[in-house]
């Protein structure tokens, strides 16, 4: 990769297992906050979103050899 040029990674769209895993975990996480009934969609919704958020990285290209820094003293 160049010096200065900069990737995006994005993970691939979620299997029908990591759905489930996600759904079932955010369910334990509201069953275990109690939230009141008129709220319980709503935390449901939320904690679906932030366990499934796609993860984006960035990498930033390196030069591919450093200098000698031996030969500057």
């Amino acid at each position: 990769m160049p010096l200065g040029t900069v990737t995006k990674t994005e993970v691939p769209l979620n299997t029908r297992e990591q759905v489930v895993g996600y759904v079932t975990t955010a369910l334990e996480i509201v069953d275990e906050l109690q939230p009141p009934d008129d709220l319980r969609a709503a935390v449901f919704a939320a904690a679906v979103q932030q366990i499934a958020t796609k993860q984006v990285l960035f990498e930033q290209g390196a030069p591919s050899m450093l200098p000698n820094l031996g030969r500057l003293s």
